[in-house]
């Protein structure tokens, strides 16, 4: 609120894309359809394995709450205009604006479903580090390979899982599944030259003390 007052800037540039674009990203608008060409319901649920409800942040216009019911689901996004659209189409989930300051909603499981692949390197650990305060289970959903990454606006920062798996183990959490599916959009040339076109999912719980000698 006082940067609000001063005028000050509080967005990451990132963030500022995302709101300035409102809701003609990728994956948004009024287009809920899945070009991903496989189940993706019944692989979120695999890798959810019980823990509900999820926490989507970055959840847009509700593509991936359409997936879920109500009691399920809750979504959070920075982006005003999507939220708005999200609760026109989904009247009955849980849908709440986020910002820098605010607690993420309580819930067993977060999910960020092709959303990290727009976090720089500098930023990616601290989102990560937030996102599992009190939860159970993290699931990162994407392509991952580091050489889909590419410049322009907004860059886009693709990782390897083992990037991921090696983030996470810092700050205290482990692999508990690992799935990939083949992206039916991406699964022709020249999208599947050189780099991994299939979409992984990959869900982490915090390290038990028990688990610790094995790790050693």
């Amino acid at each position: 609120m006082v940067d609000r007052q001063l005028n000050r800037l509080w967005r990451k540039p990132e963030e500022l894309f995302w709101i300035m674009e409102e809701t003609s990203g990728t994956n948004q608008g009024n287009n809920l359809n899945f070009p991903e060409g496989f189940d993706v319901q019944a692989a979120l649920k695999k890798s959810v394995d019980g823990h509900f409800p999820v926490l989507e942040i970055g959840c847009g216009v509700g593509r991936i709450a359409s997936l879920f019911r109500p009691d399920e689901y809750i979504g959070v996004d920075i982006n005003p205009t999507a939220l708005l659209q999200a609760r026109t189409l989904f009247p009955d989930h849980t849908f709440r604006i986020h910002d820098q300051g605010y607690e993420y909603p309580e819930s067993p499981t977060a999910l960020f479903y092709t959303v990290l692949l727009h976090v720089s390197d500098h930023e990616i650990e601290n989102i990560l580090q937030l996102a599992t305060k009190d939860r159970e289970r993290l699931i990162i959903a994407e392509i991952m390979d580091r050489r889909w990454r590419r410049s322009g606006n907004p860059p886009v920062f693709n990782r390897d899982p083992e990037e991921y798996i090696l983030i996470m183990q810092r700050i205290g959490w482990g692999l508990a599944s690992a799935f990939k599916y083949e992206y039916e959009h991406y699964a022709r040339q020249p999208w599947n030259i050189g780099r991994d076109s299939r979409f992984t999912m990959l869900a982490f719980e915090p390290i038990r003390p028990e688990s610790t000698a094995l790790n050693d």
